[in-house]
């Protein structure tokens, strides 16, 4: 009995290595970008939200997939210190602020948001902070953005 459950175990374990081998030899070639061409990841969560990797992982991952920055938005949460060049792929650190009418992202503000900023006029703190406000998902099935009257786009 365990050497059949031991068989079928390493069946499964190299059925499985098969595939895996099988998907990755099926991608198309990556070619480096032409001159004048950048490549990136624009709204990206790392483990400081609700993402699944760390800012050294989220970097290791996009310079293999021959990135050349990311953005990374973690709800409600800035990281200046992760801010620059890491291992030849640019950092740039924003915030998708979690606001009442959806979730808009922040770009280039000195801090995180209070509750209170987050609540009353998002967008406004955002400038009044002297960063732009970019729409994170306004289609989103739950969570659409519910604010399009708003006259001080």
């Amino acid at each position: 009995m365990k050497r059949r459950l031991l068989v079928l175990a390493a069946a499964v374990a190299a059925a499985w290595l098969a595939w895996g081998l099988w998907l990755r030899a099926g991608r198309a070639p990556r070619p480096p970008p032409p001159p004048g061409e950048v490549r990136g990841a624009y709204h990206l969560h790392t483990t400081r939200s609700d993402g699944r990797g760390t800012v050294d992982e989220v970097v290791r991952a996009a310079r293999e997939a021959g990135l050349q920055f990311v953005v990374v938005t973690d709800h409600n949460v800035t990281s200046p210190e992760d801010q620059g060049y890491r291992d030849g792929v640019l950092v740039v650190q924003g915030s998708e602020v979690s606001a009442p009418y959806g979730h808009v992202v922040a770009l280039g503000v000195p801090r995180e948001l209070s509750r209170e900023e987050r609540q009353k006029d998002t967008i406004g703190s955002i400038r009044a902070l002297g960063g732009q406000a970019v729409l994170a998902h306004p289609f989103h099935p739950r969570r659409p953005f519910t604010r399009w009257a708003n006259d001080g786009w």
